[in-house]
């Protein structure tokens, strides 16, 4: 008994012995050494992708925009209820309703996401495909035969007949290829040849060259280089031709060129309005 007491005694020192050792060599703490190389790796993999980023090239010529302070929630931004009793109306999954405008036979019509051009009652019953594009329309206007005039982001200018049939009127102004249709007015005036004022949002980035709509507008806002413009199309000889959008260099250029009013968002933060 004493014997292998004995034994025991001398194996439990042993094993304290090589326990310290190891201790003093660090091998009793694989755990620790693993993390500190986990987070080694991570560093550099950090490094490099920070460093890749600095040097990826980006289409992207941003140009600086002082920001205003903003005037808080007073005159016509002040608080009211004028939106509150709007009804609303279930487009049937459709996303994204970009313009709305009552067409010459009486019925709503607006553009969705999808591509397709919707119409309905103005109460939003009945409520139909009028035409699908293949592309994105955003403004629209109907000219004197009633035909629908769709400025269409991804395809130009587009005229829509009564049997839905879309013909491309221009997708280029001279050999400018139009990047960015984004709304257009046909003129109404019968002692004048009819004229069809569309906008070209991005001379920069086209929806389609950049997928999309979305995309396109975010590299536009991150650059602002406001290279909009309106262009005007003569339905008599089916010609083009471009309507300068420029303004004073004070005013930050003319960002979004609307038909009706252009729109001037100034570098104070202010947006002014000029009849064209």
């Amino acid at each position: 008994m004493p014997t292998s007491v004995g034994r025991a005694s001398g194996c439990g020192h042993r094993i304290h012995t090589l326990y310290e050792d190891a201790l003093r060599r660090g091998l009793t703490t694989p755990k620790r050494h693993t993390v500190k190389k986990a987070l080694t790796v991570l560093l550099l993999i950090a490094a490099l992708l920070v460093a890749y980023l600095l040097v990826w090239p980006v289409p992207v010529r941003a140009v600086v925009w002082p920001a205003a302070t903003a005037p808080g929630y007073k005159g016509v931004h002040a608080p009211n209820t004028l939106l509150a009793g709007l009804q609303y109306i279930d487009l049937a999954g459709e996303e994204g309703p970009e313009h709305v405008q009552i067409g010459p036979d009486g019925l709503l019509y607006t553009t969705v996401a999808s591509g397709k051009v919707l119409r309905m009652a103005p109460d939003g019953a009945d409520l139909e495909t009028h035409v699908h594009t293949g592309g994105r329309v955003l403004g629209f206007d109907f000219d004197r035969a009633g035909y629908l005039i769709a400025a269409d982001a991804m395809r130009g200018l587009l005229r829509v007949d009564p049997k839905d049939t879309v013909q491309v009127l221009t997708d280029r102004w001279v050999d400018d290829p139009i990047r960015y249709a984004d709304a257009v007015v046909v003129t109404r005036e019968p002692s004048v040849p009819e004229q069809m004022f569309f906008t070209d949002a991005s001379t920069r980035f086209g929806a389609r060259e950049w997928g999309g709509t979305f995309e396109a507008s975010v590299l536009d806002i991150l650059e602002q280089s406001a290279t909009g413009r309106v262009l005007v199309f003569y339905s008599a000889d089916r010609r083009s031709t471009n309507r300068p959008c420029s303004w004073p260099k004070r005013s930050g250029g003319a960002k979004r060129c609307s038909v009706r009013h252009i729109g001037v968002h100034s570098k104070e933060g202010n947006e002014k309005l000029a009849r064209h």
